[in-house]
Protein backbone atom coordinates (compact mmCIF):
# COMPACT_ATOMS: atom_id res chain seq x y z
CA UNK A 1 0.00 0.00 0.00
CA UNK A 2 0.87 3.35 -0.95
CA UNK A 3 1.30 6.16 2.10
CA UNK A 4 -0.41 9.21 0.87
CA UNK A 5 3.30 11.07 1.21
CA UNK A 6 4.53 8.74 -1.41
CA UNK A 7 1.36 8.75 -3.62
CA UNK A 8 2.15 13.14 -3.24
CA UNK A 9 5.49 12.69 -4.59
CA UNK A 10 4.68 10.20 -7.35
CA UNK A 11 1.81 12.46 -8.44
CA UNK A 12 3.94 15.35 -8.20
CA UNK A 13 6.97 13.43 -10.15
CA UNK A 14 4.48 12.82 -13.04
CA UNK A 15 3.04 16.87 -13.34
CA UNK A 16 6.59 17.62 -13.26
CA UNK A 17 7.73 15.20 -16.27
CA UNK A 18 4.42 16.32 -18.06
CA UNK A 19 5.54 19.80 -17.93
CA UNK A 20 9.16 18.98 -19.00
CA UNK A 21 8.47 17.36 -21.80
CA UNK A 22 5.25 19.62 -22.89
CA UNK A 23 7.96 22.04 -22.86
CA UNK A 24 10.79 20.96 -24.90
CA UNK A 25 10.02 20.74 -28.76
CA UNK A 26 10.17 17.73 -30.95
CA UNK A 27 13.14 15.91 -31.32
CA UNK A 28 13.27 15.51 -35.30
CA UNK A 29 12.67 19.60 -35.81
CA UNK A 30 15.28 19.98 -32.83
CA UNK A 31 17.45 17.98 -34.33
CA UNK A 32 17.11 19.35 -38.03
CA UNK A 33 17.05 22.98 -36.90
CA UNK A 34 20.59 22.88 -35.28
CA UNK A 35 22.16 20.33 -37.64
CA UNK A 36 25.59 21.85 -39.40
CA UNK A 37 23.67 21.19 -42.51
CA UNK A 38 21.10 23.61 -41.85
CA UNK A 39 23.29 25.94 -39.85
CA UNK A 40 24.90 26.74 -43.16
CA UNK A 41 24.40 27.22 -46.41
CA UNK A 42 26.30 25.57 -49.55
CA UNK A 43 29.59 26.57 -50.25
CA UNK A 44 28.99 28.27 -54.03
CA UNK A 45 30.23 26.49 -56.99
CA UNK A 46 33.41 27.86 -58.70
CA UNK A 47 32.36 28.73 -62.25
CA UNK A 48 34.08 30.03 -65.31
CA UNK A 49 30.68 32.38 -66.55
CA UNK A 50 30.57 35.81 -65.83
CA UNK A 51 26.86 35.13 -64.89
CA UNK A 52 24.57 32.72 -63.71
CA UNK A 53 21.12 31.78 -62.51
CA UNK A 54 19.22 28.85 -60.90
CA UNK A 55 15.25 28.55 -60.27
CA UNK A 56 13.56 25.91 -58.94
CA UNK A 57 10.23 25.60 -61.28
CA UNK A 58 7.64 24.05 -58.61
CA UNK A 59 8.24 27.04 -55.83
CA UNK A 60 9.82 29.98 -57.98
CA UNK A 61 12.81 30.16 -55.50
CA UNK A 62 15.88 31.57 -56.81
CA UNK A 63 18.57 28.60 -55.80
CA UNK A 64 21.31 30.33 -57.12
CA UNK A 65 22.81 33.57 -59.02
CA UNK A 66 25.45 35.25 -60.23
CA UNK A 67 25.11 38.55 -62.09
CA UNK A 68 21.88 37.64 -63.20
CA UNK A 69 20.57 40.86 -64.11
CA UNK A 70 23.92 41.78 -66.17
CA UNK A 71 23.37 42.15 -69.95
CA UNK A 72 25.38 40.11 -71.30
CA UNK A 73 25.49 38.50 -75.44
CA UNK A 74 23.61 35.79 -75.69
CA UNK A 75 24.26 34.06 -78.89
CA UNK A 76 22.40 31.45 -80.65
CA UNK A 77 20.25 31.07 -76.99
CA UNK A 78 18.57 33.86 -79.41
CA UNK A 79 16.64 30.82 -81.09
CA UNK A 80 14.52 29.94 -78.11
CA UNK A 81 13.16 33.20 -79.03
CA UNK A 82 13.76 32.72 -82.79
CA UNK A 83 11.08 29.67 -82.09
CA UNK A 84 8.52 30.96 -79.81
CA UNK A 85 8.12 33.82 -81.97
CA UNK A 86 8.21 31.80 -85.40
CA UNK A 87 5.92 28.76 -84.73
CA UNK A 88 2.32 31.21 -84.70
CA UNK A 89 3.10 32.98 -87.61
CA UNK A 90 5.01 30.44 -90.02
CA UNK A 91 2.68 27.81 -92.21
CA UNK A 92 2.24 24.44 -91.99
CA UNK A 93 5.19 24.13 -94.39
CA UNK A 94 7.57 26.22 -94.45
CA UNK A 95 10.27 26.73 -97.45
CA UNK A 96 14.16 26.84 -96.71
CA UNK A 97 14.37 30.62 -98.83
CA UNK A 98 17.57 30.94 -100.69
CA UNK A 99 18.20 34.00 -98.70
CA UNK A 100 18.70 32.11 -95.38
CA UNK A 101 21.62 30.18 -96.84
CA UNK A 102 23.51 32.94 -96.90
CA UNK A 103 24.30 32.93 -93.01
CA UNK A 104 27.21 31.66 -91.38
CA UNK A 105 27.66 27.97 -90.46
CA UNK A 106 27.22 25.18 -93.18
CA UNK A 107 24.01 22.58 -91.94
CA UNK A 108 23.36 21.23 -94.85
CA UNK A 109 19.90 23.05 -95.75
CA UNK A 110 18.88 23.22 -99.17
CA UNK A 111 17.13 26.14 -100.79
CA UNK A 112 13.48 25.21 -101.93
CA UNK A 113 13.21 22.45 -99.57
CA UNK A 114 9.93 22.01 -97.72
CA UNK A 115 10.26 21.61 -94.14
CA UNK A 116 7.03 20.74 -91.28
CA UNK A 117 7.21 24.11 -89.29
CA UNK A 118 7.65 21.96 -86.31
CA UNK A 119 10.45 19.97 -87.28
CA UNK A 120 12.31 22.60 -88.96
CA UNK A 121 11.75 24.18 -85.11
CA UNK A 122 13.61 20.96 -83.66
CA UNK A 123 16.20 21.05 -85.88
CA UNK A 124 16.89 24.51 -85.48
CA UNK A 125 17.47 23.61 -81.10
CA UNK A 126 19.07 20.87 -81.56
CA UNK A 127 22.11 21.68 -84.39
CA UNK A 128 21.32 25.63 -83.96
CA UNK A 129 21.24 26.13 -87.37
CA UNK A 130 21.59 29.35 -88.56
CA UNK A 131 20.27 28.91 -91.69
CA UNK A 132 17.09 27.39 -90.17
CA UNK A 133 16.62 30.31 -88.02
CA UNK A 134 16.72 32.55 -91.02
CA UNK A 135 14.21 30.56 -92.90
CA UNK A 136 12.00 30.78 -89.74
CA UNK A 137 12.41 34.21 -90.12
CA UNK A 138 11.65 34.74 -93.62
CA UNK A 139 8.80 32.88 -93.49
CA UNK A 140 7.14 34.62 -90.60
CA UNK A 141 7.65 38.04 -92.37
CA UNK A 142 4.71 40.28 -92.13
CA UNK A 143 2.86 42.65 -94.49
CA UNK A 144 6.19 42.30 -96.72
CA UNK A 145 7.96 43.89 -94.48
CA UNK A 146 10.66 41.45 -94.38
CA UNK A 147 13.09 40.33 -91.40
CA UNK A 148 13.03 43.69 -90.08
CA UNK A 149 9.27 43.11 -88.90
CA UNK A 150 10.34 40.01 -87.46
CA UNK A 151 13.00 40.96 -85.70
CA UNK A 152 10.28 43.48 -83.93
CA UNK A 153 8.23 40.72 -83.20
CA UNK A 154 10.62 39.07 -81.78
CA UNK A 155 11.34 42.00 -79.00
CA UNK A 156 7.88 42.45 -78.69
CA UNK A 157 7.45 38.57 -77.80
CA UNK A 158 10.80 38.91 -74.82
CA UNK A 159 8.71 41.94 -73.35
CA UNK A 160 5.51 39.56 -73.37
CA UNK A 161 7.47 36.88 -72.06
CA UNK A 162 8.58 39.46 -68.87
CA UNK A 163 12.53 39.40 -70.19
CA UNK A 164 13.46 43.11 -69.28
CA UNK A 165 16.98 42.59 -70.08
CA UNK A 166 16.82 41.13 -73.34
CA UNK A 167 16.76 42.53 -76.80
CA UNK A 168 17.70 41.33 -80.13
CA UNK A 169 19.30 42.48 -83.40
CA UNK A 170 18.60 39.33 -85.45
CA UNK A 171 17.54 35.70 -85.45
CA UNK A 172 20.33 33.96 -84.57
CA UNK A 173 22.34 35.73 -82.03
CA UNK A 174 25.63 35.63 -84.52
CA UNK A 175 28.18 39.06 -83.76
CA UNK A 176 26.86 41.90 -85.91
CA UNK A 177 30.18 43.55 -85.14
CA UNK A 178 33.64 43.20 -83.58
CA UNK A 179 32.03 45.07 -80.97
CA UNK A 180 28.30 44.51 -81.12
CA UNK A 181 26.51 41.19 -80.56
CA UNK A 182 23.76 39.77 -82.43
CA UNK A 183 21.20 39.68 -78.99
CA UNK A 184 21.69 40.24 -75.83
CA UNK A 185 20.13 39.19 -72.53
CA UNK A 186 21.25 37.82 -68.59
CA UNK A 187 21.56 34.76 -67.27
CA UNK A 188 17.88 34.80 -65.22
CA UNK A 189 16.24 36.16 -68.67
CA UNK A 190 17.73 32.90 -70.30
CA UNK A 191 16.48 30.26 -67.70
CA UNK A 192 13.09 31.85 -68.05
CA UNK A 193 13.16 31.65 -71.43
CA UNK A 194 13.87 28.33 -71.80
CA UNK A 195 10.91 27.25 -68.83
CA UNK A 196 8.72 29.60 -71.31
CA UNK A 197 10.19 27.36 -74.17
CA UNK A 198 8.95 24.12 -72.40
CA UNK A 199 5.76 25.44 -70.98
CA UNK A 200 4.71 26.51 -74.59
CA UNK A 201 6.39 24.23 -77.07
CA UNK A 202 7.01 21.39 -75.54
CA UNK A 203 6.92 19.18 -78.33
CA UNK A 204 9.87 21.11 -79.76
CA UNK A 205 11.99 21.43 -76.80
CA UNK A 206 11.29 17.70 -76.18
CA UNK A 207 13.46 17.08 -78.93
CA UNK A 208 16.51 19.20 -78.09
CA UNK A 209 18.10 17.31 -76.01
CA UNK A 210 18.48 14.17 -78.08
CA UNK A 211 22.56 13.50 -78.93
CA UNK A 212 21.57 12.93 -82.60
CA UNK A 213 18.02 12.97 -84.66
CA UNK A 214 17.22 11.69 -87.97
CA UNK A 215 14.37 13.26 -89.39
CA UNK A 216 13.37 13.20 -93.33
CA UNK A 217 11.86 16.77 -94.39
CA UNK A 218 8.52 17.27 -96.23
CA UNK A 219 10.52 17.15 -99.56
CA UNK A 220 12.03 14.04 -98.05
CA UNK A 221 15.44 14.60 -98.19
CA UNK A 222 16.88 13.16 -95.02
CA UNK A 223 19.13 15.40 -92.13
CA UNK A 224 21.26 13.74 -89.12
CA UNK A 225 20.77 16.54 -86.58
CA UNK A 226 23.51 16.60 -84.13
CA UNK A 227 23.16 18.41 -81.33
CA UNK A 228 25.90 21.09 -80.04
CA UNK A 229 26.27 19.58 -76.50
CA UNK A 230 26.62 16.34 -75.18
CA UNK A 231 25.90 16.94 -71.74
CA UNK A 232 21.83 16.73 -71.91
CA UNK A 233 22.25 12.92 -73.27
CA UNK A 234 24.35 12.08 -70.29
CA UNK A 235 21.73 13.35 -67.74
CA UNK A 236 18.73 11.17 -66.91
CA UNK A 237 15.91 14.50 -65.88
CA UNK A 238 17.55 16.39 -69.05
CA UNK A 239 14.45 18.38 -69.94
CA UNK A 240 15.20 21.01 -72.44
CA UNK A 241 18.83 22.43 -73.91
CA UNK A 242 20.03 25.56 -76.07
CA UNK A 243 23.72 26.40 -76.24
CA UNK A 244 25.20 29.42 -77.48
CA UNK A 245 28.67 30.51 -78.78
CA UNK A 246 30.12 33.20 -80.42
CA UNK A 247 33.19 35.64 -79.56
CA UNK A 248 31.81 38.14 -77.75
CA UNK A 249 29.50 35.89 -75.72
CA UNK A 250 31.85 33.02 -75.41
CA UNK A 251 30.42 30.03 -74.04
CA UNK A 252 26.36 30.19 -72.85
CA UNK A 253 24.26 26.93 -71.92
CA UNK A 254 20.65 27.24 -71.07
CA UNK A 255 18.87 24.00 -69.17
CA UNK A 256 16.12 22.60 -67.61
CA UNK A 257 16.79 19.44 -65.40
CA UNK A 258 14.31 17.74 -63.39
CA UNK A 259 17.59 17.31 -60.40
CA UNK A 260 15.00 15.34 -58.16
CA UNK A 261 11.79 13.44 -59.14
CA UNK A 262 9.59 16.18 -59.64
CA UNK A 263 11.78 19.21 -59.18
CA UNK A 264 12.73 20.58 -62.33
CA UNK A 265 15.22 23.69 -62.45
CA UNK A 266 15.93 25.96 -64.96
CA UNK A 267 19.46 27.17 -65.31
CA UNK A 268 21.86 29.11 -67.26
CA UNK A 269 25.18 30.16 -67.57
CA UNK A 270 26.74 33.21 -69.71
CA UNK A 271 30.18 34.24 -70.83
CA UNK A 272 31.78 30.78 -70.12
CA UNK A 273 34.02 28.90 -72.19
CA UNK A 274 33.20 26.38 -75.18
CA UNK A 275 34.37 24.19 -72.98
CA UNK A 276 33.44 25.07 -69.28
CA UNK A 277 29.46 26.28 -69.98
CA UNK A 278 28.96 22.24 -69.87
CA UNK A 279 31.14 21.62 -66.36
CA UNK A 280 29.54 25.33 -64.92
CA UNK A 281 26.19 23.51 -65.87
CA UNK A 282 27.03 20.51 -64.12
CA UNK A 283 28.31 21.94 -61.18
CA UNK A 284 25.07 23.96 -60.65
CA UNK A 285 23.17 21.25 -60.72
CA UNK A 286 25.08 19.13 -58.23
CA UNK A 287 24.55 22.32 -56.29
CA UNK A 288 20.71 22.52 -57.25
CA UNK A 289 20.50 18.94 -56.31
CA UNK A 290 22.03 19.48 -52.75
CA UNK A 291 20.44 23.02 -52.12
CA UNK A 292 16.67 21.11 -52.69
CA UNK A 293 18.01 18.48 -50.61
CA UNK A 294 18.65 20.84 -47.46
CA UNK A 295 15.62 22.73 -47.73
CA UNK A 296 13.34 19.92 -47.73
CA UNK A 297 15.20 18.35 -44.35
CA UNK A 298 15.79 21.63 -42.84
CA UNK A 299 12.04 22.99 -43.87
CA UNK A 300 13.18 26.12 -45.41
Amino acid sequence: MISKNAGALIVGAVIGTAGLLLTLPEPSTYAMTRSPQCAEALQSPELRARAAYVEDLTTGAVLYKLNDETQLPIASLTKLLTVLTALPLVPQSVPIDARALAEDGEDGLRAGDQWVAVDLARFVLIESSNDGAAALAFAAEQNGNGKGAFIAAMNRRAQALELPQTFVLNETGLDMSKSMAGAYGSARDMAHLIAAAVRLAPDVTQRSTTRVWDVTSASGRVYAARNTTPLPSQLSGAIASKTGYTDLAGGNLALVVEVLPGRPVALAVLGSTRAGRETDAQALIEYATLELKRRAACTL
